[in-house]
């Protein structure tokens, strides 16, 4: 497929489950599974072995997982940016320390906020435990304002996006860890260190996967959102 084209694909898939994700309805969001499979909440993190630039040594939340595909933000990539930077205009933001985080190649204009609050948030959804996730920019401020302190508050821009199917036959192939969802994971204050950290459990988790499904074949009309 010509590189204009397979980009402008990327791009639809891409901003359709966007807009699937922004506007649940009861049920969509994919269930908690047992095992070492994707589901909302859980962390994928990139084996030794996989590649990708977009993707080497990065560890991904993943937002939302269904038939439509998969969602998520890289938790381990801050730009250096500081947010007040990016967002002189608001007032709230001031003169706080906040860094922006690269979310991932999808959508890198798309801004998503990662916020842990104990309290349901209108404009927001739990992703797990106190994790919520909102692409409100009204909510971030209004959080800002409220004290909400940076060691409990993400801001990512851009998406991690797989199109249907597409995840299973990567995690097939072991290209990805997945772990149990965890707050002190997302908003640790050393983001550089995440991966090295979670990566020593690789060994004891891909034996207990079994050998790579090197005959799983590509999905009809799947569709590559990261690749």
């Amino acid at each position: 497929m010509p590189r204009a084209v397979l980009s402008r694909t990327r791009a639809v898939a891409a901003a359709g489950l966007l807009a699937v994700w922004l506007s649940p309805s009861p049920g969509r969001l994919a269930a908690e599974t047992l095992g070492p499979r994707p589901a909302r909440g859980k962390l994928l993190v990139a084996a030794r072995s996989l590649r990708d630039p977009s993707f080497d040594q990065t560890v991904v939340l993943l937002l939302d997982y269904g038939p439509e595909g998969a969602l998520g933000v890289i938790v381990n990539r801050p730009t250096g940016m500081k947010l007040s930077l990016l967002l002189p205009e608001a007032e709230a933001i001031g003169e706080r320390a906040d860094v922006v985080y690269e979310g991932g190649p999808v959508m890198p204009g798309a801004m998503l906020v990662l916020l842990r609050s104990g309290d349901e948030l209108e404009d927001a959804q739990q992703i797990f435990g106190d994790v919520r996730a909102t692409p409100s920019r009204e909510l971030l401020e209004r959080m800002i304002a409220r004290g909400l302190p940076a060691d409990r508050l993400r801001v990512y821009f851009g998406f991690a996006g797989w199109g249907p199917g597409q995840l299973d036959a990567e995690v097939a192939r072991h290209d990805w860890l997945i772990l149990k969802g965890d707050a002190d994971v997302v908003f640790d204050a050393s983001p550089s260190e995440i991966w090295p950290r979670l990566i020593r459990h690789e060994s004891d988790l891909v034996a207990s996967l079994g050998p790579p499904q090197a005959d799983l074949k590509p999905m009809a009309g799947r569709v590559s959102l990261n690749r």
